[in-house]
Order: structure tokens, then C-alpha cells, then sequence
């Protein structure tokens, strides 16, 4: 997949930025300045941050059966 260039754009000091998130009216507006800045967003989680076993799926589990 070919990476979309922006034309035109500066990237915000830290000031400005966390104001233009703070303006942000949609999520969509949110995802954009997150492109633009070039902002990584990363989840990590802990495996004791559920009840639930931890459970390793099998291929056709992952790929089985979507609706």
C-alpha cells in the first residue's frame, strides 16, 4: 500500500498539539492529527488483566467461520 504524502502541513509543537486534540470534535478528526503527526498508538496488555486463561488459537480458528 502506497503511504499518502500531506502537502502543506507543519508539524505542532507539543503546546499546540494537545490543543488541537483537546478542539477535536470527532474521532475522525482525532485520527487524521494522529496521521499527520505521525503518532504511534500501541496497546499492551498483561496476561493478569483477565480471568480468562490465556488460550493459543489454532489457524482455522483464527480464520474459521467470521459472521
Amino acid at each position: 500500500m502506497k503511504e499518502t504524502k500531506v502537502h502543506g502541513y507543519r508539524h505542532k509543537t507539543t503546546e499546540e498539539l494537545v490543543k488541537a486534540i483537546d478542539e477535536c470534535t470527532s474521532l475522525s478528526q482525532l485520527f487524521a492529527l494522529i496521521q499527520h503527526e505521525h503518532i504511534t498508538i500501541q496497546m499492551l496488555t498483561r496476561p493478569g488483566a483477565s480471568n480468562l486463561a490465556p488460550k493459543i488459537l489454532s489457524p482455522k480458528e483464527i480464520t474459521g467461520n467470521r459472521d
